[in-house]
């Protein structure tokens, strides 16, 4: 259904993800995880055409529709409930129940339908542009951070929806429960490249885990023998009877793979000063008003 090669983006020279390459197969969900500013949002822009990659193809499979949960908030309806009627496919106008239905998914109540979309909070009006994100039933569906604002209940009522999805979709969020529940397979950016495996994040972090602890432990390795063969050579090099074993011990070191160090990751640390507070109360009020003429 998707098949991403070889993308890559740059911004003011630097490299945010290069050489990118996966599929997304009919029905899978995946989870998309990775640091803040590795690359997920681009990487969303991308797939829904609003970004060009500077290299690589994007394609999806001929006749397949994209929706994407937009950040960007606009209204054209004066009322919420023909709003949200915005998002059903062409030919579906009259499926008013769908739009009520997941409307009161999300959260809204039957009192809100005639109100204007853009009388509610910041939170809600996200909430009605995911509405009609679903409401369109694309094929692909891409959801950035779509829990955010969300309540249990809502949260609750949209796994339901997306472990009933009939298409493929990608989700970003903070949340990884949220995100295990729902997704099939977890795609990941780390060290500047991402890939796909099968299974919820946990999986994916033990994972990538497991391999940096291999690959450290043959670092390591690799390192105690170069410094013996070295030690060996800079000693017997120059005898006669050792200078054969020498060069032989050095070719056999150059056909060794070469393993960098992986980069340490910098974590977020920090302490909240605090002394002791003799007293009962720090602070006490009575009778306070306040007024706008």
């Amino acid at each position: 259904m998707l098949q991403c090669k070889n993308i890559s983006v740059f911004f003011g020279g630097k490299v945010l993800f290069e050489d990118v390459s996966f599929t997304v197969q009919e029905r899978e969900r995946c989870a998309l995880v990775g640091r803040n500013g590795s690359g997920k949002s681009t990487l969303f822009r991308v797939l829904s055409g609003e970004l060009e990659p500077d290299e690589g193809v994007v394609s999806f499979s001929k006749g397949t529709s994209v929706g994407y949960l937009s950040q960007h908030i606009h209204f054209d309806e004066e009322t919420l409930l023909k709003e949200g009627a915005k998002g059903l496919p062409v030919g579906e106008e009259e499926a008013i129940y769908k739009v009520e239905r997941t409307l009161l998914g999300l959260g809204f109540t039957v009192k809100d339908f005639h109100k204007d979309p853009g009388s509610f909070s910041g939170g809600f009006q996200l909430r009605l542009h995911l509405a009609k994100a679903l409401l369109k039933e694309p094929d692909f569906l891409l959801l950035d951070e779509p829990t955010n604002y969300l309540d249990i209940l809502s949260i609750r009522w949209l796994k339901k929806v997306l472990k009933e999805w009939k298409g493929a979709l990608i989700i970003v969020s903070h949340d990884r429960d949220f995100l295990d529940e729902v997704s099939t397979h977890t795609m990941g950016f780390h060290s500047g490249m991402l890939r796909k495996i099968g299974g919820g994040t946990r999986n994916y972090f033990e994972k990538i885990l497991m391999e940096e602890e291999v690959h450290e432990r043959a670092r390591v390795k690799l390192e105690k023998k170069r410094e013996h063969v070295e030690k060996f050579v800079k000693r017997f090099g120059s005898k006669a009877t050792k200078a054969a074993q020498a060069q032989s011990k050095l070719k056999q070191l150059a056909k060794d793979p070469v393993l960098e160090k992986l980069n340490q990751m910098a974590h977020l640390d920090f302490a909240f000063s605090e002394s002791a507070f003799p007293g009962k109360k720090m602070m006490e009020a009575k009778g306070v008003s306040f007024s706008y003429t």
